[in-house]
């Protein structure tokens, strides 16, 4: 039996079935009537008056027409056809689109309530909503397409969701969510200016590789050496050259400094600022007198080896002013404690320099040729920074320091366009960010990238290894600068599933409670049914783990959390064409391997 007040399956097929028929009629009317109307035109008669009785007698014979029946029912035919074509495509799209993300679909991951609806996904982030800044956000294209002006990130609501260049993307997931798969190699692919990449992995660059080249120069800065000297591609970095400029000296030493697992803002940052002053110091000496990097380096050795560069700031015209008195005061302290104390924080920003590999990449040659950023804006060239996870911390300072020039550049140049904006826009992909590439200015670039069209892709494997490596203070500042944010799934901290489910929000919730009371000498009791409001998690923490894989929570200031279906690059287009070039840049790093004695 059915329960009281549900509907009767019986009547519902009943009704079903008589809207199908009524529609069917509707169709077929239409159908000849339409067929009439363009036959009429054909012949140079007078267009019909539609009535329903003319249009059924049709069905014998034409009175629209002369000519015989045949005719009308062949044409009626045809578009009657046509018109279940259209249909039959539709069903299948449906049903393709209910293949293609049955994970998505059967974990009710898009089903819950406190998503934006379709409408809210629409305003804040559709193609249609990308469009209407195109203006402003690239004045100097006649008709810019979407993807000139965006980055396509997947599907909500049956609505294609995008996010436009000036839109910085944090992206949180851990190993295995998929964000080299979903994201990382389909905006490198679809970057319409520069990129500058990061990553522990070859993968992005085996997929990308041949495209980008296609665009502009591209180069690989591999300090580890893991894809072997004989690499077509490989490009070193004067960390000395530019050094001349205080800002550039100072920029590249923040950088190292920073490596050092000092925080900004921790108890020992002021160690950090005394390891920068020296370094800076020494870079840009380096730089005045025409030093190399190994120079530099068998300088911060000690401070009796680093009164070299002392003199050459004391007496250099072109040095920075001051920066002789700093460097004094710090490494001729009377207490050698306290210069010890610092030294030994300048030996571990520097400790990258003591392998060979790194000096390598640090030092340009015919065949690694050195590295311009001003270049590799200008030709929309492509520059991928890679380090191992074991070889990470070795070398991520001056990944680190090498992002910093890239982006200081950036933003002058930028500064120094129309409308204060980079066009094309440029890129900053930092995958695995915290290990490879924590640049210190993250959150400022974040803040102020927005209205100089530099994208910046943040990839954290967890909200607390953005805290560990930038601090509590910065790491909020990386949080609230980023006007996007997706979260991936199948992360199994319980702190870290409870701060994203309190990121992702809360959602008003009535429930219904139940309450008896009777009389001590009355037989019936009285029930009461009263509705309360409260608040509820959209995603509770036990969610956050299980969001499916291909799906992820996209986060934006002026619309409700947004369930999205992200496109892996193997669903592009141009799938095909970017798997072949894979694999022939999988078959030239091969024939390197083989190559190496």
């Amino acid at each position: 039996m059915n329960a009281p007040g549900s509907p009767n399956p019986g009547a519902f097929v009943i009704e079903k079935t008589i809207v199908i028929i009524v529609a069917a009629g509707l169709a077929l009317v239409a159908a000849i009537h339409a067929t009439g109307w363009l036959l009429a035109i054909l012949t140079a008669h007078p267009t019909p008056r539609f009535t329903p009785t003319r249009a059924i007698s049709a069905l014998a014979m034409t009175p629209y027409v002369p000519g015989v029946p045949v005719a009308v029912h062949a044409t009626a035919l045809l578009l009657l056809a046509a018109a279940v074509t259209l249909v039959i495509v539709r069903v299948q799209r449906h049903r393709r689109y209910r293949r293609t993300a049955p994970k998505h679909r059967a974990a009710g991951f898009d089903t819950r309530d406190g998503w934006a609806t379709r409408e809210a996904v629409t305003r804040a982030a559709s193609s249609r909503a990308l469009m209407s800044q195109a203006r402003n956000l690239r004045p100097t294209l006649h008709r810019p397409a979407p993807t000139d002006v965006g980055y396509y990130l997947g599907t909500s609501r049956r609505q294609d969701v995008w996010a436009s260049v000036e839109r910085s993307i944090l992206v949180v997931g851990p190993p295995g969510s998929g964000k080299g798969l979903h994201l990382a190699i389909n905006a490198i692919l679809d970057a319409p200016g520069a990129v500058i990449t990061t990553s522990t992995k070859p993968d992005n660059i085996k997929a990308t590789l041949t495209a980008r080249a296609a665009i502009g120069p591209v180069g690989v800065f591999d300090p580890q050496g893991m894809l072997g000297a004989g690499f077509a591609h490989q490009v070193a970095w004067d960390a000395i050259a530019g050094c001349e400029d205080p800002i550039r000296a100072a920029t590249r030493a923040e950088a190292l400094a920073a490596n050092t697992g000092i925080t900004a803002s921790g108890e020992n940052a002021v160690w950090r600022g005394h390891a920068k002053t020296i370094i800076e110091a020494v870079l840009h000496a380096a730089a005045l007198n025409g030093n190399d990097i190994d120079t530099a380096y068998r300088w911060m050795q000690s401070p009796h080896a680093m009164d070299i560069a002392l003199a050459i700031l004391e007496n250099h015209p072109d040095a920075c002013l001051t920066w002789d008195s700093r460097l004094r005061g710090l490494i001729h302290n009377p207490d050698p404690r306290f210069v010890g104390s610092v030294m030994s924080v300048v030996s571990s920003a520097i400790t990258p320099l003591s392998l060979p590999t790194v000096r390598a990449a640090l030092t340009p040659t015919p065949q690694r040729p050195a590295i311009s950023a001003e270049s590799l804006l200008r030709d929309h060239g492509t520059l991928y920074c890679l380090a191992t996870d074991r070889g990470a911390a070795a070398s991520a300072g001056f990944v680190s320091a090498l992002i910093e020039d890239v982006a200081y550049t950036a933003r002058v140049t930028a500064a120094r366009s129309p409308g204060g904006r980079m066009d094309p826009p440029v890129l900053f992909l930092l995958d695995e960010c915290a290990n490879v590439a924590p640049i210190p200015s993250l959150p400022s670039l974040l803040a102020d990238g927005r209205g100089q069209n530099l994208t910046v892709i943040p990839v954290f494997q967890t909200l607390a290894q953005v805290r560990s490596r930038y601090g509590p203070e910065d790491a909020s500042t990386v949080f609230s600068a980023s006007q996007v944010k997706l979260i991936l799934g199948g992360a199994d901290d319980a702190d870290d599933c409870r701060d994203l489910s309190a990121l992702i929000g809360e959602r008003d919730d009535w429930y219904a409670t139940s309450s008896h009371s009777s009389h001590a000498l009355a037989i019936d009791t009285k029930a009461t049914t009263s509705t309360s409001l409260r608040k509820v998690p959209i995603l509770p923490p036990d969610a956050i783990r299980s969001i499916p894989f291909g799906s992820a929570v996209m986060l934006l200031s002026q619309a409700d959390p947004i369930p999205l279906r992200m496109r892996p690059w193997t669903a592009r287009p141009d799938a095909a064409r970017i798997a072949a070039q894979q694999r022939d840049v999988e078959a030239q790093l091969l024939a390197t391997l083989t190559d190496t004695p």
